[in-house]
Parts: C-alpha cells; sequence; structure tokens
C-alpha cells in the first residue's frame, strides 16, 4: 500500500510518500520513497495578523496541486493531509480548508495540538523496541509545542502549548506560556523513576546532524546547547553560509533549541533521543491503520 501523507505546519508544508510492507506475523514495514517540504511560513501572517493573508493562500494552493500531481505520479492508494497551529490560529482557516477541497481534492483534517503529539508518538511506539520505562516526548513546531508521557504503550497525560520558534522570532509569545510549559514538564517528568525522553522536528534533527551524532545515538544537552550556542550570535545569512542551513531553517532554529533546552532543563535531562520521524509519518501510519479498519 502507498500512501501519501500531507503535514501543514506554521513554518512549512510537506508531503510524505510512504510504502507500507507486511508480512505474516510481522509488524508493519514503512518505507519511504519521497518528502518534500515546501516553506510556507503561514505563522508568520497568523501570529501577526490573525489571519492567513491572500498571497499565502495562493501560494498554499499551489503547492496543494503540485502534491496532488506528485501523489498521482506515485499512484499512492490512500491520502490524509492534516494542518496545525497555524490553520488553529487562524480566523480564517476554516473557509482556506474548503475552497482547497474545492480546487484541489484534498481533504485537510485542523487537528488539535493533543491530536498532533499522539500521532507522532503513536507511530515511533509502533516502530521501536518494546518500551519498559516511562517515555517523555517533546515536539516544538513554529505555533505550538506538543509533550507527551506515556508508559508503555499508554499515554499518561499529552498537552500542547501556544509556544514555538515563529511565535518567538516575530515576539507574539504571551510569556505565561513558558510558565505553563515549566510547570507541566517539572510536574510530569518522574525524575524517580526509569525514563526516556524523544524529541522529535526538523531543528532538533539539524541540531543532531550538526553535532557530528550517529543516527541513533542520543544528543547530550551539552551538545545541544553548544549548538544553539554557536548559532545565535549569527546571522541568518551566516547560518545558511556556515552551516548550509535553509533561509527558513535558519530563522527559526535558534529559537526551537532554546525551547528543546528548557524541556530538558526543566525535567532533568542528560541526553535526548532524536528519532528521524515527524508528524507526516504519524498521520501515514493512522491513514494505514484506518485502511486496516476498513
Amino acid at each position: 500500500m502507498r500512501i501519501a501523507a500531507i503535514d501543514i505546519g506554521s513554518n512549512a508544508a510537506r508531503l510524505l510518500i510512504t510504502e507500507v510492507r507486511t508480512a505474516k506475523g510481522k509488524k508493519p514495514s514503512f518505507s519511504r520513497l519521497n518528502k518534500i517540504r515546501i516553506p510556507l511560513a503561514l505563522g508568520n501572517d497568523v501570529f501577526t495578523a490573525g489571519r492567513i493573508s491572500g498571497a499565502s493562500e495562493s501560494l498554499l494552493i499551489e503547492t496543494m496541486q503540485a502534491f496532488v500531481h506528485l501523489i498521482g505520479v506515485y499512484q499512492a492508494d490512500r491520502t490524509a493531509a492534516c494542518a496545525t497551529a497555524a490553520f488553529r490560529a487562524a480566523e480564517n482557516g476554516a473557509q482556506i480548508r474548503e475552497r482547497i477541497l474545492s480546487k484541489t481534492g484534498i481533504d485537510i483534517e485542523i487537528i488539535s495540538g493533543d491530536r498532533e503529539a499522539s500521532l507522532i508518538c503513536d507511530y515511533h511506539l509502533t516502530i521501536s523496541p518494546p518500551a519498559k520505562a516511562t517515555r517523555l516526548y517533546v515536539d516544538v513546531g513554529g505555533g505550538s509545542t506538543e509533550v507527551a508521557v506515556y508508559r508503555r504503550r499508554s499515554p499518561l497525560t499529552v498537552a500542547s502549548f501556544h509556544l514555538g520558534a515563529i511565535l518567538l522570532v516575530s515576539n507574539t509569545l504571551n510569556p505565561s506560556a513558558w510558565n505553563r510549559f515549566e510547570d507541566f514538564v517539572k510536574t510530569h517528568s518522574p525524575s524517580g523513576v526509569a525514563r526516556e525522553a524523544f524529541a522529535t522536528g526538523g531543528n532538533i534533527r539539524k541540531a543532531h546532524q550538526l553535532a557530528g551524532q550517529k543516527k541513533n545515538k542520543p544528543l547530550s544537552y551539552a551538545a545541544l546547547k553548544d549548538c544553539h550556542d554557536r548559532l545565535q550570535p549569527l546571522s541568518c545569512q551566516e547560518r545558511t553560509e556556515r552551516f548550509g542551513l535553509k533561509p527558513d531553517r535558519a530563522r527559526v532554529i535558534v529559537p526551537a533549541l532554546s525551547i528543546y533546552l528548557h524541556f530538558m532543563e526543566y525535567a532533568g535531562l542528560a541526553e535526548i533521543g532524536v528519532p528521524r520521524i515527524g508528524l507526516a509519518d504519524g498521520i501515514a501510519f493512522a491513514c494505514y491503520r484506518k485502511a486496516l479498519d476498513g
């Protein structure tokens, strides 16, 4: 089965084409055939003006039309699309969703922060070895940060915070979001029990790469802080030239890494795992499970 998963985030839209293979008695395997990322930065409009602008809407529709062509080329059997914080906050998000459906046939689900976290965690728990410890998950996006606590395969608590990289860059973050984030992490990160922690998102994966860590090795707090401190004093152009970052990534990576650092401080973590997965993987997995249920 081939699945096309679309993730419309606050900083970029992504199309993942994945092939699911199944064998009797074994877990399904998910193989990425292609992943395309378009830097739309919808959050720039929404978190300053409260709505998606006409120019951004036009670019988004063109992107969705291009995705439709690619989905056809790959002959995907199923398609699922989700939109996150920017669409949740945009006063015209529902209307744009309807116009996209009319023009492209793509039915976008505007998901809650809790749903966003659950999609990522459920996929990771399925593809990773059985969890014997309490697991902490954090995902930092442009307009929100999600934290989830799981025991084995069951969620204990999931929360979403209006705390994101674009909000920090645009100076539109409510300071109380930091307090809620800190209180939640300190309350729900049990230091007296065995635990594992994982961070997802494009910025933490880029930091993991810049730190020179091997694929399956965790990222230490010291290495993450060193990466943050090397990037912080540089301009966006310097980050692009010296570290090969894309311009939109160069703009948001420092504030994003600061959120991950705060998470590790609040939870008392010396290191954190960085699986190479994202929301699009979780969307594809949920689409696969829905197909099995008929």
